[in-house]
Order: C-alpha cells, then sequence, then structure tokens
C-alpha cells in the first residue's frame, strides 16, 4: 500500500491461462481507481471480460460496470474519470470475469484505495 495523491492506494494482482474468475473484496468502502488486463496474444474468439459489481445490499443492485470484447485485444486498459468514479460499500465485490476459451496467458491488475 502506498499513498498517491492522498489515496491509500492498493494493488492486486492475478495471473494464470485459463479462466478468469477473479474477486476483489476489501472488506472496506473503497474506490475502483484503474484495472489493466494484458493477454500474451489477442482473445482470438469473440468472448467479453466482464467487471461487474456484487453489492452487499442486494442482487438489485448488482451492476456490469464494464464489458470489452477481447477478439482482437491483447491490452485493455480501464480508468474511471472523475465523473464516473466507482466507490463501493464495505460488503461490495468486484468480479472480473472472462472465459478464455484459447487459454491465453493472462496478467491483471486492479488499482483501488481505501476510503
Amino acid at each position: 500500500m502506498r499513498n498517491v495523491a492522498g489515496y491509500q492506494v492498493q494493488v492486486e494482482r492475478s495471473k494464470g491461462n485459463g479462466p478468469i474468475e477473479v474477486t476483489i473484496a476489501p472488506g472496506t468502502f473503497w474506490v475502483l481507481r484503474e484495472l489493466r488486463l494484458h493477454l500474451d496474444a489477442a482473445g482470438g474468439t469473440s468472448e467479453d471480460f466482464n467487471v461487474s459489481v456484487d453489492s452487499e445490499v442486494d442482487e438489485f443492485f448488482d451492476t456490469l460496470i464494464v464489458s470489452e470484447d477481447m477478439l482482437l485485444i491483447s491490452d485493455f486498459v480501464y480508468i474511471p474519470d472523475s465523473l464516473c468514479s466507482h466507490s463501493l460499500g464495505e460488503g461490495d465485490k468486484l468480479l472480473f470475469q472472462y472465459a478464455n476459451t484459447n487459454h491465453r496467458k493472462w496478467g491483471l491488475e486492479v488499482i483501488y484505495s481505501l476510503e
């Protein structure tokens, strides 16, 4: 953890070569600052990389934040702007999912701050 622009910044990293099924749940109030996904080659199959909120409140508040077809993409970066920041509750989780049928090697970095 380090301080950047007054925020306590955390970085979570995951990697693999199968499907992406990653959950981030710090257990406190937090804000998504950036996410980065790298595949060792373009996905090669029309499959979406999805990032969604699993709300602590109720399934009616679960929300898809971003979805990107990785067919021709090997690098995907998402940075919410200041008008569209994603504040999350202490029981909220972020879910990262990608089928990865072609078994591309991948690395995922999720940068967030604690509130």
